[in-house]
C-alpha cells in the first residue's frame, strides 16, 4: 500500500504540487489558530475565553461564499487558478493580521476570514485536480494529499507555539507569512498544462472551453481540458443512421493516455 502511494508520488508531479501546497496552507491555518488565543488573552485586548471562542464563527462567512467561488471560479477555470487565488488570499490575510493585529481587533478578524476563504478555495481546487489523475487510485491519491495536510497541521502548531514564545505575535505571524509564501510559490512553480515537475510549458491559459460545431454532412467537436486534460481532437463517426458516436481520447495532465471515452447521441 505504502509502496503504491510512493509510486503515485513519483508518477504524478501534480499530486506533489497539490500536496505541498495543501500542507503549507494547513500549517498557516493551525499556526494562526494556535497563537490567536495568546494574542486575544493578552494586552491590549484581554478577552475572556468565551469571547475568544466566538472568533471561530468567523469561518461561517467564508463557508457561505465557497459555493459562489466554486460555481464562478473553480468550475469555469483550470483548478490551478483557484489554488493560486486561494493561496494569495491567505497571504493577504496573514499580512493584515500579523502587522496590524495589535493595533485593532478588526485585523485578526479579517485575517481569520481571509484564511478560511483562501484555504477552502485552494483545497477544493487541489482535490478537483488530483482526483482526475487516476480514477482507479483515487483513494490512495487522497491518502497522499491528506497525509501532507496532516503533517502541515502538526508543523504549524509546533512552529506557532515556539515562535510566539520567543517573539510574540509578530514573530509567529511573520513565520506564517513565510510559510504561506512557500505555498504560493509551489502553486506558481508549475503551470496548468505542464508535463514536467517545474515550468509553464504547454501554455498558461486557465480557460476551460467546450465547443461543438455542426454543418452539412460532417460534425466537429473540440474540447479544451479541465483539470489535467490537454486540448484533444474529437472524432465522430456515423455508423448508424439514428445515432452518432463520439470517440474522445483523453490525456491526463502529465501527458499519459488515460483511456477512450465513447458517447452515443441520438441524431
Amino acid at each position: 500500500m505504502l509502496l503504491s502511494m510512493l509510486k503515485l508520488v513519483i508518477k504524478h508531479p501534480l499530486l506533489v504540487q497539490a500536496s505541498l501546497n495543501g500542507g503549507f496552507l494547513a500549517a498557516t491555518f493551525m499556526l494562526y489558530w494556535t497563537t490567536l488565543t495568546f494574542l486575544l488573552a493578552s494586552p491590549p485586548y484581554e478577552f475572556s475565553s468565551s469571547i475568544i471562542g466566538l472568533f471561530g464563527l468567523i469561518g461561517i462567512a467564508a463557508i457561505l461564499i465557497t459555493p459562489w467561488t466554486a460555481r464562478y471560479v473553480i468550475d469555469r477555470f483550470h483548478p490551478q487558478l483557484s489554488v493560486i487565488l486561494g493561496s494569495g488570499t491567505v497571504l493577504i490575510g496573514q499580512v493584515i493580521g500579523t502587522y496590524a493585529g495589535k493595533a485593532s481587533v478588526s485585523a485578526p478578524v479579517l485575517q481569520a476570514w481571509f484564511i478560511d476563504l483562501g484555504i477552502s478555495t485552494a483545497q477544493v481546487a487541489n482535490r478537483a485536480g488530483i482526483y482526475q489523475l487516476d480514477a482507479g487510485s483515487r483513494n490512495r491519491i487522497n491518502s497522499v494529499y491528506m497525509l501532507s495536510v496532516f503533517i502541515g497541521q502538526v508543523m504549524g502548531t509546533g512552529i506557532g507555539a515556539k515562535t510566539y514564545a520567543v517573539g510574540g505575535w509578530l514573530a509567529s505571524g511573520s513565520a506564517s507569512v513565510g510559510i504561506t509564501v512557500l505555498g504560493l510559490l509551489v502553486a506558481l512553480g508549475r503551470g496548468p498544462h505542464a508535463k514536467g515537475w517545474l515550468g509553464w510549458d504547454g501554455g498558461s491559459s486557465f480557460k476551460l472551453q467546450t465547443q461543438v460545431s455542426a454543418g452539412g454532412e460532417g460534425m466537429k467537436a473540440e474540447s479544451q481540458s479541465g483539470p489535467g486534460v490537454d486540448l484533444v481532437d474529437t472524432h465522430i463517426t456515423s455508423q448508424d443512421p439514428d445515432s452518432t458516436r463520439l470517440v474522445i481520447p483523453e490525456r491526463d495532465r502529465d501527458g499519459g493516455a488515460s483511456g477512450t471515452v465513447e458517447k452515443t447521441a441520438l441524431a
